[in-house]
């Protein structure tokens, strides 16, 4: 079996952009991947055109250790460079597990250790786009909306605009948001609190504080990304609530194993759409899973983007460390408290991976009228 073309995609959506690839063999077996598109997806795209067939034209899907190895060497990942080459070995990689998958007849995971759980605790994320913000009354309203529709555990950023600093109104505006939010969803939801990376460590400390009564389930990326692991341990080291990392904060098993010992973060969050695939995030659970054994950290949520959700469940199943997997609230119409069963069928893919030509195709994702019609750009071939 070899591969014999990799086509790739653009689906714009009101969210982010998503980089697909659609990977066909000799053989007739096609699989799909996606990486992270946010704003480089035309980057990405340009670049497995550019670098593709060298990559992986003739290669045999069953190899993805030695792909994913060559790839790193050939796009100098390990030499520090990051995003576009990521995002375009991850979903190259996701499509050859999903090509090995139908060529046997097996769930993914099947070939990735086999699972040790079958169903998954889900959170919502992404809910409070649609509602004034600054409001926290409506904040509030939505929240127990989504407890009654059966999540046990929500993520929010209740900091607005704020940027390395918080205002002293808009910082106790975003405690009164917490605070809300805990009132209207009572003491048994899970709250997880986002910063998306965009503080400094003196700033998230003093948040940090002020949220301990609100018993969070962690405290989410409060500093800068760039500062690296240790301002993210001066945190954990001074807040009572557990630290999670930026979602795709970490991109490898190397940069894992600067995060994971001595305790940088309670919850660490790799992304399979751009952590080089689903076999790399394995690898870094597997390392959470010993370093937990010798109570050196806790736990692992594996992160993905509303189309990685499938992906990344293959990876969640049979992961020892997973605590909490992520979703949008859009996505799932009927969640039994807030789990997902293995194998449930939590999206459609957009028409325009499946080869249809550019215009304007629908890609709804379950519950219709989210993301309604969005534009698919013709694919690129290499």
């Amino acid at each position: 079996m070899q591969i014999i073309k990799v086509d790739s995609y653009i689906v714009e959506n009101p969210w982010n952009p998503w980089f697909f690839v659609r990977v066909e063999t000799d053989t007739g077996v096609v699989g799909v991947g996606e990486g992270i598109g946010y704003h480089w997806s035309l980057a990405a795209q340009a670049y497995l055109r550019q670098n593709g067939e060298h990559l992986f034209l003739g290669r045999d899907p069953h190899d993805i250790e030695q792909m994913v190895l060559d790839t790193r060497q050939m796009l100098g990942i390990d030499r520090g460079l990051g995003m576009v080459e990521r995002s375009v070995l991850s979903a190259v990689e996701q499509a050859c597990w999903d090509i090995l998958g139908k060529h046997y007849g097996v769930p993914a995971y099947k070939l990735l250790g086999g699972k040790v759980r079958d169903r998954i605790r889900v959170y919502a994320n992404g809910w409070y786009n649609d509602f004034d913000a600054r409001d926290p009354g409506q904040w509030a309203a939505k929240a127990r909306k989504l407890v009654d529709q059966g999540y046990t555990a929500l993520k929010f950023d209740p900091f607005g605009a704020a940027y390395r600093r918080l205002e002293p109104s808009e910082f106790r505006l975003a405690v009164d948001i917490v605070a809300a939010v805990r009132e209207a969803t009572g003491p048994d939801t899970g709250l997880i609190v986002e910063a998306h990376a965009r503080f400094h460590p003196e700033a998230a400390i003093q948040f940090g504080k002020a949220m301990e009564p609100y018993d969070l389930l962690w405290y989410e990326a409060p500093t800068l990304g760039y500062l690296g692991p240790a301002p993210l341990k001066e945190v954990a080291s001074r807040v009572n609530i557990p630290i999670g990392t930026d979602v795709a904060g970490i991109s490898d098993l190397v940069q894992a194993s600067q995060y994971l010992p001595g305790r940088a973060a309670g919850v660490y969050q790799p992304d399979v759409g751009y952590s080089s695939g689903m076999l790399e995030v394995k690898k870094m659970a597997s390392l959470a899973d010993a370093l937990a054994r010798l109570a050196e950290s806790s736990r692992v949520q594996i992160a993905f983007s509303p189309t990685l959700l499938p992906g990344g469940l293959r990876v969640d199943c049979d992961c020892m460390t997973l605590h909490v997997a992520q979703t949008l609230d859009r996505l799932l119409t009927d969640t039994e408290l807030g789990y997902v069963e293995l194998g449930s069928q939590v999206i459609i893919v957009p028409k325009a991976v499946r080869g249809l030509p550019d215009g304007v195709l629908r890609g709804r994702v379950v519950r219709p009228g989210w993301v309604g019609y969005v534009r698919a750009r013709a694919p690129i071939r290499i």
